[in-house]
């Protein structure tokens, strides 16, 4: 009889002892198996990415004409002499007057100075019809150089021609 009660007693301590040192080990395990499949599966994401980089790093080195284009959109120094004398063509070339040209701003893209990339503020005064500001607008889009209008203001109208003030923004490399 003795040994009958101490069966079940030692059942139960066994389960009791599996369940407080063996699911616990056993809930870990399962846990830092799924950590490592995390792990591999960021250094599978992080393979491809360098897998791409290299291959667009190939891609654009086997094209270097159209890294030369973005390397003229973009000037390597704030020079605005070039700047201007293609706004002055411009101008002339689509039939308005250019009647004053400002620099309005030398500022970092996106307004953090530690960037590579600064932009410039023209402000231009311009007289002419609307399809030489047409006109204007389209030879600036058509530039190589990167150059964007940002606002145009249309003054007085005298003479079948109107005063128009523009802001135009470039970019400059540091």
């Amino acid at each position: 009889m003795k040994r009958s009660i101490f069966i079940p007693i030692f059942l139960f301590l066994s389960v009791v002892t599996f369940s407080f040192f063996t699911l616990p080990e056993h809930s870990l395990y399962l846990d830092l198996q799924e950590k490592i499949k995390e792990q591999a599966l960021q250094i599978s994401q992080g393979e491809q990415y360098f897998t791409n980089l290299r291959k667009a790093f190939k891609t654009i080195q086997s094209h270097p004409e159209n890294l030369e284009k973005v390397e003229s959109a973009i000037a390597k120094t704030p020079s605005l002499p070039p700047l201007l004398d293609y706004l002055e063509q411009s101008a002339s070339q689509s039939g308005a007057v250019l009647k004053s040209i400002g620099i309005e701003s030398f500022r970092s893209k996106g307004g953090f100075p530690n960037q590579k990339i600064k932009k410039f503020s023209l402000g231009l005064e311009l007289r002419g019809d609307y399809e030489s500001l047409k006109k204007f607008a389209s030879l600036l889009e058509k530039s190589s150089r990167l150059v964007s209008i940002e606002n145009v203001t249309v003054g007085g109208y005298k003479d079948g021609l109107f005063d128009f003030k523009l802001l135009i923004e470039s970019y400059y490399f540091l």
